[in-house]
């Protein structure tokens, strides 16, 4: 944690060094976002994840359409936003998850290195939706989704067992809603 706080410090540095207009900003803003979001995960203080997501928006403003970066940046800042929402269940938070991250998804084609986690990301964020307001086409899209990013995680993957536990989670859900 030592290492994690000395590195986001650094990074508030090299991003002074980087003021607006400056070509490389956007991918300060996204590391130190980044390094926020670890740090949240590591110790659970919402401010560190609400200084991400700000931070998230700002790299996503200076990446438009076109840009090389804006996939990576649409895709962090849908991740947090839907950290957001299972800490704080704020349906703005999912809502704008779900397209982000849709919206990465289709920047991503088949063979991109980001595919399976927007594919993942996305299916976790309908799942919540539909946990929320119970909508069945939601958890279907879900399912379809999860199982589109198993097939991207081979065995050997080190981020399967994500897939796999979120998919079946997503299926028990599907036979208790059918059964129940």
């Amino acid at each position: 944690m030592q290492d994690l706080g000395e590195l986001i410090e650094l990074h508030r540095e090299a991003l002074g060094l980087r003021p607006s207009g400056h070509p490389h900003r956007s991918s300060v803003l996204r590391n130190l976002a980044q390094r926020l979001s670890d740090r949240y995960k590591n110790r659970g203080a919402i401010d560190d994840l609400t200084e991400a997501i700000t931070l998230g928006r700002a790299a996503l403003d200076l990446c438009p359409p076109g840009h090389r970066d804006r996939d990576t940046s649409l895709h962090n800042l849908a991740r947090d936003l839907g950290m957001r929402f299972r800490k704080q269940a704020a349906m703005q938070d999912l809502d704008e998850a779900i397209k982000l991250n849709q919206a990465a998804l289709e920047l991503g084609p088949s063979g991109h290195p980001h595919r399976s986690s927007s594919l993942r990301n996305l299916a976790l964020c309908l799942s919540d939706k539909y946990e929320k307001q119970g909508v069945i086409t939601d958890l279907e899209e879900a399912i379809r989704l999860g199982r589109a990013a198993l097939e991207l995680r081979p065995p050997v993957h080190s981020d399967r067992d994500e897939s796999l536990i979120n998919l079946a989670r997503n299926l028990r859900m599907r036979f208790q809603k059918e059964s129940g």
